[in-house]
């Protein structure tokens, strides 16, 4: 029922629908099955007017609660898939991501001897058939828990249908992923304008622009030299803020390119145990600022924002050179953003000056 009310909103009919949502809807029916068949057991054992909202709370506190308390949100141990509530990763995105099928299989018999047992319980007459009538639940948690995953996002797979492209017609393309293909109008005219920029600032002969979640996992694989990539969050709440401008700013960022994992984490020996490396992000910036020959607002808390000093900084140290080596040096941030190689892309920039 709640599928079916949920399914009158829908903003874009002709989305993308993953197989893998029938599974976690069958999952949840299966839930609501076993959670009224304990309930009754435990009604029929505890025939009180305050066994309804006790059992009740008890409920709501080990479904929403119990696995926060257990476990860190962001290092979640698999068992807490035996919790009859939508544990989703967090690590990555759900849209572009599914249980894998053990895992639904191993939920499915966890719920059936949940299920079994609370029926089991209801029938029961004596204190011995009501013991037997746990054996389903033991023997469950002996067989499920130890062929969870060790920890929450393994259970979660990419859905390679969901993360393949769709392009649109004609020359050049515009590719976006199937989970977003509603968003592909939003994209293709700043990104003929982005290629149109790529090609009268550094000559570049790209031909196609590939738009990905993002919150999708990004291969690691080198990008291709004649396209331009681009992440960024794909959902109906944020595509109102981004508008032409942004996006075209987003797709050059980088002078077109992905960010690099390799590059935006914390560098202890470089930057201290506290502080991040602005640096990477500072680069890409500047990068955009020089295709579109803009200048970055000024940060309303500087204090607040490091990186927006280095990139005033950069583009201005940028334009007092000669403009084939402000050419030259673009295209060497984009020629490392490519293969993600190691080094700092500040310098790339700047000629290796001064941190």
């Amino acid at each position: 029922m709640t599928f079916a009310a949920g399914a009158g909103h829908l903003r874009h009919p002709g989305a993308y629908f993953s197989v893998g949502a029938i599974a976690l809807i069958a999952v949840g029916a299966l839930a609501m099955v076993a959670a009224v068949w304990v309930a009754q057991a435990l009604g029929a054992l505890l025939p009180s007017p305050l066994t309804p909202p006790i059992v009740a709370v008890v409920g709501v506190v080990a479904v929403s609660l119990l696995p926060a308390l257990i476990s860190d949100q962001d290092h979640r141990p698999g068992v807490v898939l035996l919790f009859p509530a939508l544990q989703g990763p967090r690590d990555h995105g759900f849209a572009v991501q599914m249980l894998s099928t053990q895992v639904v299989a191993l939920q499915v018999a966890w719920l059936a001897a949940v299920a079994a047992a609370g029926l089991a319980l209801f029938a029961a007459g004596g204190t011995r058939a009501r013991l037997a009538a746990l054996l389903p639940v033991a023997l469950g948690a002996a067989i499920v828990a130890p062929a969870l995953p060790d920890r929450l996002s393994d259970a979660w797979v990419e859905d390679p249908t969901a993360t393949a492209v769709v392009c649109s017609a004609g020359d050049p393309q515009v590719c976006i992923s199937r989970a977003h293909a509603y968003a592909l109008a939003y994209v293709v005219g700043p990104a003929h304008e982005a290629l149109s920029v790529m090609a009268t600032k550094l000559a570049l002969t790209a031909n196609r622009v590939v738009v990905r979640d993002a919150d999708s996992r990004l291969a690691p694989d080198p990008q291709p030299a004649d396209e331009i990539l681009t992440s960024i969050p794909i959902f109906d709440d944020l595509m109102t803020d981004y508008t032409p401008d942004n996006l075209l700013h987003s797709m050059l960022a980088g002078a077109g390119t992905r960010p690099c994992g390799n590059q935006a984490g914390y560098d202890p020996a470089k930057y201290g145990e506290s502080q991040p490396n602005i640096r990477y992000p500072a680069a890409r910036e500047v990068a955009a600022e020089w295709l579109l020959d803009t200048t970055p607002r000024p940060a309303s808390k500087p204090d607040d924002d490091p990186a927006s000093a280095l990139v005033t900084q950069t583009l201005a140290a940028l334009h007092a050179l000669p403009l084939t080596e402000q050419r030259d040096r673009i295209a060497a941030l984009r020629a490392a953003e490519l293969t993600c190689v190691a080094g700092d892309r500040l310098d790339l920039l700047t000629g290796g000056g001064s941190r």
